[in-house]
């Protein structure tokens, strides 16, 4: 980290920014934090949701040199944030369009600006008009659902036609997404279908600036976890943190679950959303009270517990960019099994967890999760291996490391002048 701040503003986009919060809301409240560590000046673009939960973090925090400007929709489309099915995605359209304005309007001189949340590639910037460096991401957009994991997804797999129609409308007609392609500085990828995407659509001979660059990092709270002492013996402890939705994999989780019933393993769920009832109903329905306890909704602190209590996270989602399940069990000494795919694919390797691979049936699949389970349940040595290896690869995943990679980026654009730092526009 640099000794002293860089003498430059730097203007942050970040829709979703709100402290203790999870995924994108607390991503894009760490940006902040980092810029304003490293700048003179951050300027924060957010919506209305949580500003005021920022202002007040930042102040109890003592950072003084970040200006916020809160957008609001007018005429009642904020209410179009909890409106089902593409309400949120709707609304931030409507805000990057609105913001885009308010951006337009500030008399600050901005020398460099970075747009951290929402991370989606088809959606754009409203940053893309500035004079200045800008940097997009890390985004996802680029992943699709298999198709043999559609008919597990009940009418949520008629969402996934629906989103892929509209990426295909966004990729040709969006003009904040073909002005981002065009204007951005370095676009960031969180995986190799993200990627691949963005490099179709980037101006000829610009193809080196979009990089590969995982959409996720971790506080202090999760660095530095002691090394675990595995049991040599007795059930193995399972988990699943995230969403209750059907791109998440509930229905795939609780058929390997039921495959597993009358083996030592339990299974602790801890998360919230639409497929409540499923699980409850599955658990019910094939008396896996033994095998299956369900949580419920918990907040960061009482997760890292959850963690500690367990022995390997099971990460089967048929579409997610990465997922910070994936970084945070990892840190806390918890192995992952994984589908070999999207960020998930890039992130876990043989020494940290185990990667199913994307072929055959459902129930084919089902099975070798299971049967990786049921090895990993008598192989106790290498549970402890893959979790000792687990904390240490988490390490590379700080926030620090993470706005190293940015800095490295950014560096050839500095200036150093007598007694500054200053941002040079290219």
């Amino acid at each position: 980290m640099m000794n002293r701040k860089i003498n430059a503003t730097v203007l942050v986009s970040a829709y979703s920014c709100c402290p203790g919060r999870g995924s994108e809301p607390r991503c894009g409240w760490n940006y902040v934090l980092q810029y304003a560590q490293r700048f003179e000046r951050v300027i924060l673009v957010t919506s209305i949701e949580d500003w005021r939960t920022v202002e007040r973090e930042l102040g109890r925090l003592g950072v003084e040199n970040v200006k916020i400007v809160a957008v609001a929709l007018p005429f009642g489309q904020e209410k179009l944030r909890t409106s089902p099915v593409g309400g949120i995605h709707l609304h931030y359209l409507l805000w990057q369009r609105k913001a885009r304005r308010a951006i337009d309007a500030l008399t600050d001189p901005i020398d460099l600006a970075h747009h951290v949340t929402y991370g989606s590639l088809q959606f754009g910037s409203a940053l893309h008009n500035l004079d200045c460096p800008i940097f997009f991401g890390p985004v996802g957009g680029g992943q699709t659902t298999h198709p043999v994991f559609l008919p597990l997804m009940g009418k949520g797999r008629y969402l996934e036609h629906i989103r892929n129609a509209v990426i295909f409308v966004f990729l040709r007609w969006n003009t904040l997404f073909k002005g981002t392609m065009r204007k951005a500085t370095v676009i960031y990828c969180s995986n190799r279908e993200t990627r691949d995407l963005a490099i179709k659509y980037v101006p000829a001979g610009e193809q080196e600036k979009v990089k590969l660059v995982f959409d996720v990092a971790i506080g202090d709270e999760y660095l530095g976890a002691a090394p675990r002492s595995v049991p040599p013996h007795g059930k193995l402890r399972l988990i699943y943190v995230g969403r209750l939705m059907p791109r998440k994999g509930i229905e795939f989780l609780l058929n390997v679950a039921l495959q597993l019933k009358n083996d030592p393993v339990t299974l602790t769920i801890v998360g919230d959303g639409p497929l409540k009832p499923l699980v409850q109903d599955f658990i019910r329905d094939h008396a896996l009270e033994d095998t299956i306890r369900y949580e419920g909704h918990q907040d960061q602190k009482r997760i890292r517990d959850y963690y500690h209590q367990s022995d390997l996270l099971l990460f089967l989602s048929y579409r997610d960019s990465v997922g910070m399940q994936l970084i945070e069990a990892l840190s806390q000494g918890v192995p992952v099994v994984a589908f070999d795919q999207f960020g998930a694919g890039l992130m876990i390797n043989a020494n940290t967890g185990i990667k199913i691979p994307v072929t055959g049936t459902i129930e084919e699949m089902q099975a070798r999760v299971a049967a990786e389970v049921r090895a990993l349940a008598g192989d106790r040595r290498r549970l402890a291996e893959m979790s000792d290896n687990a904390i240490v690869y988490a390490q590379e995943f700080s926030w620090e490391k993470r706005m190293e990679t940015f800095l490295q980026d950014i560096k050839p654009l500095l200036k150093y002048e007598d007694a500054d730092l200053r941002l040079e526009r290219v």
